[in-house]
């Protein structure tokens, strides 16, 4: 497969470099936040890039800002070392103003600030309100439209748009057994939370509670208190259900890991060695060997969800 990374200085100076030593980039479904790593032969290099894209067989797979670079002369070659971050990161990067902000749309969201190389799906959903606290990231702000819209996550696609549906082009990967390198199955339950129990808005703590079935069969006892979430006021308990349901992201997890790319992105469906469903994380990485893929299937309450 060929690689090929575009460079771009502050200038606005183009380069495209194809001699990749190595790379590795990885999306994930649930933060807004794909990561490259890359080193790359870059003689003909003249300045370090703040932006830059990478092509897969002519095909984009990342798009983002520059971290950080280095030039470096080793066993007589010029490399470029480089980690970016997708744009959509600076989703991270941005609070609104606290208060309420009434009639939200995605659109209104998303178009708080002019946030480059940032797309997003035309959802005509309006919901009433949402509040934001002080100090709270733009992207916060996009999970809760998600959740009082659907009960569900957003989640950012490799082509930096911002999703809060299945997308219009979702692709189906099928992959024979000959071309899987491994399978292995895994769990996650660091963020896991037993109990929640929150005060009501007069400051009464224990008024709203509400257990977690799926930490408390693993013998999991994690209670938290909270004081009363004015995100819900038309239902307070939605407010437990979402941190619940936070902490049981990743819950359990597929990961199929074979030779190649097939183009896929987060939110595809992947079908391999028995197993089906959407992705929910995926790894490319190459070196002079070649590239390999990993997709990860996770199963839990916002991503291949069971019963």
């Amino acid at each position: 497969m060929n690689i090929a990374l575009i460079c771009t200085d502050s200038s606005g100076s183009s380069t495209t470099l194809s001699e990749c030593v190595r790379f590795s980039l990885v999306c994930e479904r649930y933060v807004p936040d794909a990561r490259l790593d890359l080193t790359v032969r870059a003689g003909q290099l003249a300045n370090l890039p703040v932006d830059t894209v990478l092509q897969i067989d002519g095909r984009q797979a990342f798009r983002g800002w520059v971290l950080s670079a280095q030039n470096i002369r080793q066993n007589g070659m010029d490399l470029l070392r480089l980690h970016a971050r997708g744009y959509p990161a600076l989703l991270l990067r941005n609070q609104l103003t606290p208060g309420v902000h009434y009639d939200v749309t995605l659109q209104s969201l998303l178009e708080a600030y002019p946030l480059p190389h940032i797309s997003y799906q035309d959802v005509p959903e309006t919901i009433n309100y949402v509040y934001v606290k002080e100090h709270t990231a733009l992207w916060d702000a996009v999970i809760a439209y998600n959740y009082k819209r659907s009960r569900g996550y957003p989640f950012v696609r490799m082509t930096g748009m911002v999703c809060v549906r299945t997308p219009d082009d979702q692709r189906s990967i099928s992959l024979d057994e000959e071309h899987i390198l491994s399978v292995r199955s895994g769990c996650d339950h660091s963020g896991m939370i037993s109990r929640i129990e929150m005060a009501d808005i007069d400051g009464t703590y224990g008024t709203f509670v509400l257990d977690n079935p799926e930490a408390l069969r693993r013998g999991i006892i994690s209670v938290r208190q909270m004081p009363f979430d004015r995100q819900f006021l038309h239902d307070p308990t939605d407010s437990l259900r979402l941190r619940i349901a936070c902490g049981n992201r990743r819950m359990r997890s597929r990961t199929v890991r074979y030779l190649g790319w097939c183009g896929e992105d987060v939110c595809d469906t992947l079908s391999a060695d028995g197993i089906s469903g959407e992705i929910g994380r995926v790894v490319i990485t190459g070196d002079a060997k070649g590239i390999a893929t990993a997709d990860t299937l996770y199963f839990d309450d916002f991503c291949n969800r069971e019963g």
